[in-house]
């Protein structure tokens, strides 16, 4: 009886001197216990992967009306010294089936390229640093040609985002990716936009 009402009582000091020393320790559930814990991760995008599907997808857009405008010439591979097997596997952002509207957008842009390469071999619309064109002279129809061209490549990057199933604030690096792989691709003579916003002839 006697060692029962010790260990009572050496038990009471414990929770006592605990919650004493102890009174900012708190355990703590986290949102509705019936539902579940959703965790938010952030994820790492491909750079070359993005800039090989923003390639692929310009290519589809000046294929078959190109071959007569002055195109830059292909850039040149770099071999991997480590062989293939030691090789960076990109990752592949392409658009992973059609859809009604992305598929008018790239006969869109099709439709316009002649006529958008004309107006930037006349300095009236330049390559932006956001995946969209600028209007830098010119009358009406250069801002119906930039709008249309902006609101269809537009498209193109939310489905982008949509179907490889990447957080909504990755179209941010999406329209800065297929800015740079246009401003790469555009003709000499064309006005591309520099990181500090000033506009260059290239």
């Amino acid at each position: 009886m006697k060692r029962s009402i010790t260990n009572l009582l050496v038990a009471v000091i414990a929770v006592v001197f605990v919650m004493g020393v102890l009174p900012a320790c708190k355990v703590e559930t986290v949102g509705d216990a019936k539902r579940p814990i959703v965790i938010e991760a952030h994820i790492t995008l491909d750079i070359r992967g993005l800039e090989g599907t923003a390639s692929k997808i310009e290519d589809m857009v000046g294929e078959g009306v190109s071959k007569d405008l002055p195109l830059p010439p292909p850039k040149e591979k770099i071999t991997n010294p480590l062989g293939p097997s030691e090789a960076h596997a990109e990752t592949s952002y392409d658009l992973r089936y059609p859809t009604p509207e992305t598929e008018r957008a790239l006969n869109n842009r099709r439709a316009r390229f002649r006529d958008l390469a004309y107006y930037m071999s006349q300095g009236s619309i330049g390559e932006g640093i956001d995946g969209h064109v600028a209007k830098l002279g010119g009358g009406p129809e250069i801002d119906t040609i930039v709008n249309d061209e902006n609101r269809d490549r537009e498209v193109i990057y939310s489905a982008i985002v949509e179907q490889n199933k990447l957080p909504a604030d990755a179209i941010k690096t999406v329209r800065m990716v297929f800015g740079k792989v246009q401003s790469d691709r555009a003709v000499s003579g064309t006005y591309i936009q520099q990181d500090n916003g000033k506009w260059v002839k290239k």
